[in-house]
């Protein structure tokens, strides 16, 4: 054999290393953003849970306080505004204050349904049994067209 085909075969291995070390070069780098993919979406199905865990925080609180006999409810200072009660309630005690993740808190009653229109937020219950449904609107309308 002659040198020049010893050189050949040489420089021939030295491509096929280079490409099998970019494949395995993609193929980590997929690997790597599949994996954050996979962090991001648990990050966030956890946020969901504990949305949702402070959802039933809130509902069990209100519902031990209207379990209790009027005249307790009335010592507590009652259900429909009472933010010593209701309000600014940590669901975890675990953070601090200073920790970058701000501790959950719930309040009851959403922003526009306060008894108090000066009062931003009403921490308590609001009665909706006087509240049309909906569905009824559409009875009506077909009943008597413009009625809904």
């Amino acid at each position: 054999m002659t040198t020049f085909a010893q050189s050949r075969r040489k420089g021939t291995v030295l491509i096929v290393v280079l490409v099998l070390v970019l494949l395995m070069s993609v193929a980590a780098y997929g690997f790597l953003l599949s994996m954050q993919t996979e962090n991001i979406a648990a990050r966030a199905s956890g946020d969901r849970l504990t949305a949702e865990q402070a959802a039933f925080s809130g509902i069990e609180l209100l519902s031990a306080v209207l379990e209790m006999p009027r005249v307790r409810r009335r010592e507590l200072g009652g259900v429909a505004n009472n933010p010593e009660l209701f309000g600014d309630v940590p669901l975890d005690d675990s953070l601090d204050a200073t920790d970058e993740e701000e501790a959950a808190r719930f309040i009851v009653t959403p922003p526009g349904l306060a008894t108090d229109p000066q009062a931003p937020v009403q921490f308590g219950a609001a009665d909706e049994s006087a509240k049309l449904h909906l569905g009824k609107l559409v009875e009506w309308d077909k009943l008597q067209p413009d009625s809904g």
